[in-house]
């Protein structure tokens, strides 16, 4: 079928949390040569703790092949086979995987940009419309 990705950060959120990781590491530089050492450490887990949060949000993604859905949902990675799904629920900004077995599945989609879900949402219905 089809691949969709999209990304939660907006690129000039990355580019400010870039600007500012650099300021960071002036400052401490800066603060290291002239003044006190106590404070470099602390800019600097401050800017290792700003790159870390920017790179963990920046890949999700879901795809749809020939036979089966795997997804990257914050940090929650999965695979579910077509065959397995007895249940595929649309929701504003869920969707819910009932499979065979009893699991349940929901993937979260609130933070997504209106674009995005709409081909989620699209694609969806279109697997629904197949698999039902």
């Amino acid at each position: 079928m089809e691949t969709i990705q999209y990304s939660q950060n907006p690129k000039r959120l990355s580019l400010i949390i870039i600007l500012l990781g650099v300021l960071f590491i002036f400052l401490s530089l800066y603060l290291a040569w002239f003044e006190d050492y106590s404070y470099l450490a602390l800019l600097v887990g401050v800017q290792l703790v700003i790159l870390y949060i920017n790179m963990k949000r920046s890949k999700y993604s879901i795809k749809i092949s020939h036979r089966d859905i795997a997804y990257d949902l914050q940090g929650i990675n999965n695979r579910i086979a077509f065959s397995d799904i007895i249940n595929l629920e649309i929701k504003l900004f869920e969707i819910h995987i009932l499979k065979k077995d009893g699991e349940a599945y929901v993937l979260n989609l609130e933070h997504i940009k209106d674009r995005e879900l709409k081909k989620i949402k699209t694609s969806f219905n279109q697997l629904k419309g197949e698999l039902f």
